[in-house]
């Protein structure tokens, strides 16, 4: 009798985390099933063809960073047109670009992929590329330093549950046309959100959120700006005015 009484006098705490438990998991497997592949790794580069101790070098450290979904283009032209396909419309991309390159093809991929590594062996000549254009995350000048690079970045890709774009602030929760074409990320956000909802108001959950911010947009002078003035203004009351 006891031990009946004990379940049914479950706290509402419990049964609410029971409820989300078996969402996160219905929706977990639907993303399983559609995001099999997280992020796409692209390399570049007018000699990435070429059959030299570097290129094979840079090819190996790529495969053994994303196993087997890299390419590898020499070609500026069939780069663009592959990105831009469909197949890859929604797939989450880490592209590595030579110097030669960059100057050419960061004009035309701002709205199509987020993170963008330049891999050169001069890094004062493409300096002024990574301020110019938001999704230069990095320049690299040795295959170590890019190795650190590409794991450091997949996992602010990893944390952008749409592909290919930069953080939102706000977005939709109804069932909308993006959502259906993105729908794996549509409900990935809707579980973020049930997280956030559940996480401890404390002052460390807050310092946590602010320093994977911080490290998202460590190039980007404003957004760290609106970061500090945050951490150091903000209050619950004025919540809405930080969403709005």
């Amino acid at each position: 009798m006891g031990h009946s009484a004990s379940k049914l006098n479950r706290t509402g705490q419990q049964f609410k985390s029971d409820v989300f438990n078996s969402k996160k998991l219905s929706r977990c497997s639907l993303l399983n099933e559609e995001k099999a592949d997280p992020f796409m790794l692209i390399w570049l580069n007018e000699k990435s063809n070429h059959n030299t101790l570097d290129v094979l070098r840079t090819k190996t450290l790529l495969r053994q960073i994303n196993n087997d979904h890299c390419l590898f283009f020499d070609n500026s032209n069939i780069f663009l047109n592959e990105i831009e396909n469909t197949h890859y419309k929604y797939k989450k991309i880490l592209a590595i670009v030579s110097g030669s390159f960059a100057k050419m093809i960061l004009p035309k991929t701002t709205e199509i992929i987020s993170t963008i590594i330049i891999f050169c062996s001069n890094y004062n000549k493409y300096a002024e590329l990574a301020s110019k254009y938001w999704n230069v995350t990095d320049i690299c000048t040795d295959h170590e330093t890019l190795k650190n690079c590409i794991q450091r970045e997949i996992q602010s890709l990893k944390l952008n549950l749409f592909t290919n774009q930069s953080l939102r602030s706000i977005r939709p929760l109804n069932f909308s046309k993006d959502a259906c074409e993105n729908n794996g990320a549509h409900f990935s956000y809707l579980l973020f959100i049930e997280l956030l909802k559940l996480m401890p108001q404390t002052k460390q959950a807050k310092e946590i959120m602010l320093n994977k911010c911080k490290d998202y947009y460590r190039r980007n002078k404003n957004e760290l700006e609106k970061i500090n003035l945050f951490h150091l203004i903000y209050s619950s009351d004025q919540a809405i005015n930080w969403c709005t």
